[in-house]
């Protein structure tokens, strides 16, 4: 029993290894390096990691410590097995999650400033190498024993709403490099709308009232729309004004997302886990149309 559902469960395993872990380890543990490991048997492979990030960050900062290093656990032997909510699997496959590691999760991690490195692990014993002294979250963690959940979202909500003094991670943007140009000169004045197109929960998916909604704020503000398209194909079931801009390469590019958020006046979303983003970039403005449809 190393990842139980139910919360009473979870909490007599807790407390059974973190005074296990204080009798027989706590002297040797370095109290001024944390690690975090994120075991992919116990998260959905969604944006909803950025919220990780921030909970984890913040219980660091509660112990003194005010960077980590992030340890991506992958077993070999589970790919096909990636713990993820049931209805979400019929729209995204196991394997198209484990994709999400490499072109989303790896390259957000390494523009957080609370981070100091990140690695990929596929074996059991590198990783209990690697962790070994060191301040760990979850707390007694180990990779055949006992795998925990750390992201609860009643906690962070509590978090961000009643705790004075919240400490957010941020994106360095200014490390970012990209190879590819984007036919838009970022120094304009601009507002991005991020559409959504997929099968989960499709009542949070575009319509068009967003997209006539964003010109007319748009216009209000006498900026350029620059659309930022999720499903490329479905881009011939909107109308859009002549005067909008749609960056595809924003879609395969999450840097490219990402610089662009950073430079608009104001970043448009439907209820979708890429309206996180602005959250992390420093002076970023975001609002959320239809915040409770479909969810």
């Amino acid at each position: 029993l190393v990842s139980p559902g139910f919360k009473i469960t979870r909490l007599i395993l807790d407390k059974t290894h973190y005074f296990l872990g204080k009798i027989f380890y706590s002297a040797k543990i370095d109290k001024n390096k944390g690690v975090f490991v994120w075991d992919i048997r116990s998260y959905p492979l969604t944006f909803d990691f950025l919220f990780l990030i921030f909970g984890v960050f913040n219980r660091f900062k509660e112990l003194n410590i005010n960077s980590f290093d992030l340890l991506i656990f992958v077993p070999d032997n589970q790919l096909k097995d990636i713990s993820i909510w049931d209805e979400y699997i019929q729209y995204v496959s196991a394997n198209d999650s484990f994709k999400r590691i490499k072109k989303i999760i790896f390259p957000l991690s390494k523009l957080f400033n609370c981070i100091d490195h990140v690695k990929i692990i596929t074996e059991e014993n590198d990783l209990i190498e690697l962790i070994k002294n060191k301040t760990v979250i979850p707390q007694s963690y180990n990779p055949y024993i006992y795998y925990p959940e750390v992201l609860d979202y009643k906690t962070i909500f509590s978090f961000l709403l009643y705790k004075e003094n919240i400490n957010i991670p941020l994106f360095e943007v200014d490390k970012i490099e990209i190879d590819d140009e984007i036919n838009i000169d970022i120094s304009l004045k601009y507002v991005t709308l991020t559409l959504r197109d997929y099968g989960f929960k499709p009542k949070r998916n575009t319509k068009q009232l967003d997209i006539d909604i964003a010109c007319k704020f748009a216009k209000k503000h006498k900026a350029k729309l620059v659309i930022i398209p999720d499903d490329i194909e479905k881009l011939e079931n909107y109308q859009f004004p002549k005067n909008s801009l749609v960056i595809n390469k924003a879609r395969q590019d999450i840097y490219i997302r990402i610089l662009l958020y950073s430079k608009s006046i104001v970043n448009l979303f439907p209820n979708s886990g890429t309206s996180l983003l602005p959250l992390f970039i420093k002076d970023s403005k975001m609002i959320v149309v239809r915040w409770a449809g479909g969810s």
